[in-house]
């Protein structure tokens, strides 16, 4: 499995990031919310989801991280410089947890599922699931627990049901105004 820090420390194609996370307790949402704003980057990523070439790091972007404490996901939601919402990134996870020093952790199980505002759905990484199952990194378990949860993530985001994507720009908003 692969461990995820929502202030992504060891990322180098960021040069300047702000990085500031709340614990939210709300019948909608229980966990750990984090705004990691890319003020300044190396260059440009851009990402390609099938006739979809979606900018996803850049100046000023910001991505919002939920990482629900009793979840079996954790979602990205990333914003350009202008506040305008560029994608929903779900990494499925075993487990969320918290550092020593405060900072929301997942431990991810490769699959992943991307949602676009115009209304496209993609699921990512399978061969590397296999992979991870294969080389004895996953159990079989793991592996069947990934595809279930990635499955019924994705009739939720079909059904407009997903209460986290829903509300997206509302934790965006709001944790755009605390202090760091």
């Amino acid at each position: 499995m692969k461990r995820k820090y929502a202030d992504r420390p060891n990322w180098t194609r960021i040069i300047e990031k702000s990085y500031k996370g709340i614990f939210i307790d709300e019948d909608s949402f229980y966990g750990y919310a984090a705004l990691l704003t890319l003020d300044k980057v190396k260059e440009p990523l851009i990402v390609n989801y099938a006739e979809n070439a979606i900018c996803i790091v850049n100046d000023g972007f910001a991505w919002l991280q939920h990482f629900p404490l009793h979840g079996s996901y954790v979602l990205t939601s990333t914003f350009d410089s202008e506040g305008v919402l560029v994608q929903w990134y779900f990494d499925i996870v075993k487990k969320v947890g918290l550092s020593d020093e405060g900072i929301p952790y997942c431990d991810d199980l490769y699959l992943d599922v991307v949602a676009l505002p115009t209304g496209e759905i993609y699921t990512l990484d399978e061969e590397e699931l296999l992979e991870a199952l294969e080389q004895e990194r996953i159990t079989q378990e793991d592996y069947d627990y990934a595809l279930s949860e990635a499955s019924a993530l994705i009739r939720s985001i079909e059904q407009g049901k997903n209460a986290l994507m829903n509300s997206s720009q509302t934790y965006y908003n709001f944790l755009k105004t605390l202090g760091k």
